[in-house]
């Protein structure tokens, strides 16, 4: 069960990668430069009520250090990138297992 929603998951990920990519692309291109959407942006649009106190409570339940130096740049990098990373980790995750080998199935 854990599985198949690891699995779900995965796929929702990497769908959301793709469909932010393609926006990215869409934007590129109308610009004529490079425009990446950070994901910082990504979750504040997703999230506007919540995500300007995410600061607070990283800065209260895990330290200042956390918030600053890490926290802020992993919000920098891109959208499609943060995703198809996370989304890549879960298919990885939810893949079986090979059968051991040496060992005999019999009784």
């Amino acid at each position: 069960m854990i599985r198949f929603l690891l699995r779900v998951v995965g796929v929702a990920l990497l769908a959301g990668a793709f469909a932010s990519a393609v926006i990215d692309g869409t934007r590129s291109i109308a610009a004529n430069a490079l425009l990446l959407t950070p994901f910082g942006d990504a979750c504040a649009y997703l999230f506007p009520k919540s995500f300007p106190h995410w600061r607070s409570f990283v800065e209260q339940h895990v330290g200042a250090w956390a918030w600053d130096p890490t926290l802020i740049r992993f919000f920098q990098f891109p959208t499609f990138l943060v995703l198809t990373v996370f989304g890549i980790i879960c298919m990885w995750a939810s893949k079986k297992r090979p059968p051991p080998i040496g060992y005999s199935s019999r009784p």
